[in-house]
């Protein structure tokens, strides 16, 4: 585990700022919504990882993070999401550091499963606020708004929502949590994917799949299905027509709408895919998996 270097914080009501040797915070956090530190240091096994350096986290943007393996990106959100520098308790904090574990319960259940803990923590510090320093903290105020957002009558909507806008359909929403990745580094990865896949009937034993199971397959001759002479939103159009009898439906925008989120856009949808390169072409063939909606995904390579 990585370690914060950070000195004991001492609070002035005249100065109205935290004042420690190495880091410094704005007075009354709880009341803000940006996070703004100084003089932050971390050390991992002896190691300087990161040395005197200003943190600052303004609501409404989106960071990233680009460094070299092994220069201390995860070890940086870990100590940000063990709360080891000084960010406000009302403030929610969730640090996404590998898919989630296959269960029994579905993506929904997930979900609201989360909601609840996050409600169940907030009404703990509650708790400890009113019986430490009384109604008159200032925490509570946003505390309180936090707990009225969370709102328990409407964890399954908005998780549904949620869920929704990250392209999860009702029938997703019910599937168990499956897991994400597996790495095979033995031969006859093929030949596995293929028995899973069908394209193979085992010689002995059985190969058993999930009833809803949808399985997207990437591998190296991928992108031959692709045809070259056409633009990318003519090969969507045509390969994928509207369909009354499914329900089927996207117009030009939608389309647009749609290749974009692979990587695809702007005047690259309307060049010939024989112009694109080989990483372009490879995203169109995701864009097409991913059209299917499926729950596991094959990567052959």
């Amino acid at each position: 585990m990585a370690q914060c270097n950070q000195a004991i914080l001492h609070f002035s009501a005249h100065e109205h700022l935290y004042q420690p040797h190495l880091v410094t915070a704005w007075a009354h956090p709880w009341c803000r919504r940006d996070i703004k530190i100084s003089g932050f240091s971390m050390s991992l096994k002896g190691g300087e990882l990161i040395s005197d350096c200003s943190i600052e986290l303004t609501i409404g943007r989106r960071y990233g993070l680009i460094g070299q393996n092994g220069c201390g990106k995860t070890n940086f959100l870990q100590c940000l999401a063990n709360r080891e520098v000084p960010i406000p308790d009302h403030m929610d904090l969730y640090h996404l550091r590998t898919e989630a574990e296959p269960s029994d319960r579905t993506a929904l259940e997930a979900v609201i499963d989360h909601v609840r803990q996050e409600m169940e923590r907030l009404q703990k510090l509650e708790e400890h606020i009113m019986e430490t320093v009384g109604p008159e903290d200032e925490r509570l105020e946003a505390l309180y708004e936090r707990l009225e957002e969370l709102d328990p009558t409407t964890f399954e909507s908005r998780a549904a929502g949620l869920l929704h806008g990250l392209g999860f359909t009702k029938p997703m929403m019910d599937l168990p949590v499956p897991p994400a990745a597996l790495a095979l580094h033995c031969p006859g990865k093929s030949t596995l994917l293929k028995l899973m896949l069908g394209d193979l009937t085992p010689t002995a034993g059985t190969v058993s799949r999930h009833a809803h199971l949808v399985i997207g397959r990437y591998h190296q001759h991928s992108v031959d299905q692709l045809e070259p002479e056409k633009t990318v939103l003519e090969f969507f159009k045509s390969n994928y027509p509207n369909d009354p009898a499914t329900g089927f439906k996207k117009d030009d925008d939608e389309w647009r709408g749609f290749i974009g989120r692979y990587g695809i856009s702007g005047k690259l949808q309307t060049s010939k895919i024989a112009h694109l390169s080989d990483g372009q072409k490879s995203r169109v063939v995701f864009a097409m998996i991913c059209l299917r909606t499926p729950n596991m995904l094959l990567l052959d390579e």
